[in-house]
């Protein structure tokens, strides 16, 4: 499973526009989700996902001439002032201006985009004593990004740990993570 904390899907559906209009429409719809998942032990097991009721979307239609990656890009960005967002809209788009079931001349389109915020939450070990003793050969994981904390610069990712329980992040992710928790992420305790 991939630990992408944010998916972006778009889908399109297009059909043809008299000639005599002379531009394509291209009407944008956002909706966004979130989607919880638990880690325990290694295993990742999803909670489900609810669409955010409060996230408002106001349907922009741009206008657009031409279909180059660039033109389309500047018009997408220009609406929505997010490059990674515009890079993923301007991608749906000329993808579907360029089907080959389409004639040339102005499009009618409707994108779809969709955000899923993942959210993990990883669950700590288990309260029962444990059998097996940690070596030091075993890799330390950071909770937080699931990545190995041992690879890690010392410079561009300090580790943090903990002063209530001594668990161990590296510093970014736990102040992302400190934003919008004021407990450690494993035992759950106030920090």
């Amino acid at each position: 499973m991939e630990y992408e904390p944010v998916k972006i899907d778009v889908t399109a559906s297009t059909m043809t526009q008299n000639p005599s209009v002379g531009f394509s429409h291209v009407f944008v719809s956002l909706s966004r989700f979130f989607e919880r998942f638990i880690v325990d032990d290694g295993r990742v097991s999803s909670q489900g996902s609810y669409l955010d009721s409060t996230f408002r979307d106001s349907v922009p239609c741009l206008k657009l001439h031409s279909f180059s990656p660039d033109y389309v890009y500047q018009h997408v960005y220009d609406e929505f002032h997010d490059h990674v967002l515009s890079r993923h809209i301007t991608d749906g788009i000329v993808d579907q201006s360029q089907r080959k079931d389409l004639p040339q001349g102005p499009l009618f389109m409707i994108l779809l985009v969709k955000f899923t915020h993942r959210e993990y939450i990883v669950l700590p070990p288990s309260s029962a004593p444990s059998t097996t003793t940690t070596t030091d050969s075993e890799p330390e994981i950071c909770s937080i990004c699931l990545e190995n904390m041992s690879d890690s610069e010392p410079e561009s990712s300090p580790i943090l740990q903990l002063p209530h329980c001594a668990h161990e992040f590296h510093e970014d992710c736990f102040i992302k993570w400190s934003l919008r928790h004021s407990s450690c992420p494993l035992c759950r305790r106030p920090v």
